[in-house]
């Protein structure tokens, strides 16, 4: 199974015209900052994920001249939209993704 960052790099090995060196791949937002931070390695991450993990020393750099999207699926039985925090939930990643689109620099929360 490819991770969901793989087409992001794969883009961007097309892009740099050379393949990526891809040492190790971790799963884990939160433990790839750790490696990040403390200069073992370089990583490719969602701005909305590496936001709040950018502490003590850990620099975001986000790509320039290089357009690229994230999809969100979310999941529901049928009956679970019956149910107003669902609904409220649902109505919430919506009003954040709107917002993200006409400022992708702006914070998702």
């Amino acid at each position: 199974m490819r991770d969901s960052l793989a087409g992001v790099l794969d883009y961007l090995a097309a892009l740099s015209g050379s393949p990526l060196r891809i040492a190790h791949r971790i799963n884990e937002f939160s433990v790839t900052a750790e490696v990040v931070r403390a200069g073992a390695a370089i990583a490719v991450m969602p701005r909305a994920t590496a936001t709040p993990l950018a502490v003590d020393g850990l620099v975001l750099r986000p790509l320039s001249d290089v357009d690229l999207v994230r999809h969100v699926d979310v999941l529901a039985r049928p009956d679970a939209l019956a149910y107003t925090s669902v609904r409220r939930v649902l109505r919430t990643l919506q009003d954040v993704a709107a917002r993200l689109q006409s400022d992708p620099l702006s914070s998702p929360r």
